[in-house]
Order: structure tokens, then sequence, then C-alpha cells
């Protein structure tokens, strides 16, 4: 299951109202961890919005509205694969974990794409707690951008010493 990763900037002074930002798509590969490029959230990208002094961020997961923090101290980034593993406390048990494929496409195979859209959340619910906001609800359904496709071609990128087989697809319109 995909879930989207929820930036909420805030000012302590609760001088403005805080900002909930959809940042990226992170997925579960077993019960204690979630996977997220490591552009979209790393312990060097936790960090508010310019205009906020401090942020908070969660995994929002489909339909449920799972609401799971993250602190900055359970990121683990993993920079030759461009990856941050999100470790979970808690096992996640009632969620299908996706698996991670060693074997590259073949041109022609049926794929898809689900995550989530960069954008401002549109109906973001919380409350203040210990000087925090804490998320209460968060629907990010109209921000879904899951695709299907079938592999056009396949091309290799050579990426600090690791070979990454690169997929090309094209989305039907």
């Amino acid at each position: 299951m995909v879930f989207a990763i929820i930036r909420v900037s805030y000012d302590p002074s609760r001088a403005a109202p805080p900002l909930g930002e959809v940042c990226g798509t992170a997925f579960f590969i077993d019960a204690h961890a979630a996977l997220a490029a490591s552009q979209v959230l790393s312990r060097a990208t936790y960090a508010p919005h310019a205009r906020y002094e401090a942020c908070a961020y969660w995994l929002v997961g489909r339909g449920s509205n799972e609401l799971i923090p993250v602190p900055r101290e359970r990121l683990v980034d993993i920079p030759a694969a461009g990856t941050t593993v999100i470790a979970v406390p808690q096992a996640q048990r009632r969620m299908n974990c996706l698996p991670i494929v060693e074997q590259p496409p073949r041109v022609g195979e049926a794929v898809r794409s689900l995550g989530y859209g960069a954008a401002p959340v549109p109906r973001l619910r919380w409350t203040w707690k210990a000087g925090r906001p804490q998320l209460v609800a968060c629907d990010v359904k109209s921000l879904e951008v899951d695709q299907v496709g079938r592999v056009q071609s396949i091309g290799r990128l050579l990426l600090a010493g690791l070979l990454v087989l690169v997929g090309v697809s094209r989305w039907p319109r």
C-alpha cells in the first residue's frame, strides 16, 4: 500500500495557521519499514516550508485515514540508492506490502505507478498538542496520480557506482 508523505509546517507561536503539503509517496516493504525517494524525504530534507519555523511529517494511508507520525530520528538515509527507509516502531499489519523486484522489466510488460502529486493538502484537520500540530484527519484522495501502462524501452544509468536499470513507460491518455 502506498502512503502520502505529508509535511505540516507550523509556527510554534501560532501566529500563522499550519500549512499541510503532500511531498511525495512512500510504500511499505514490511510491517516496520517504508521506503521513500531521498529527494522527497530524508534527514537533509526534513525541514519546514520557507515561511515557517518548525515542521512535522506523517504518512497518510489511502481510504483508512491511517496517520503515522514520522519523526526525523526514524529516518535512515541510503544515499547510494537515493532512498530513505522510514522505520515504524508499531507493526503495520493491515496493509499490503509492495515487493522490491530484482529482475529488470521487459519491453511490453504491463506496469503501474502508484503515488501522489506534490501539492497543498485540500482537506486537513489538526489540533494542538504540546505546542505542535497533531494531525486528526487528512484527505489526499484528490491528489492520487496512479497510472497504468506498458514498458516501452529499457535503459541503463550509472549512478555513484550503482547500475540502475531504467524502464521507460508510456501511460495511455
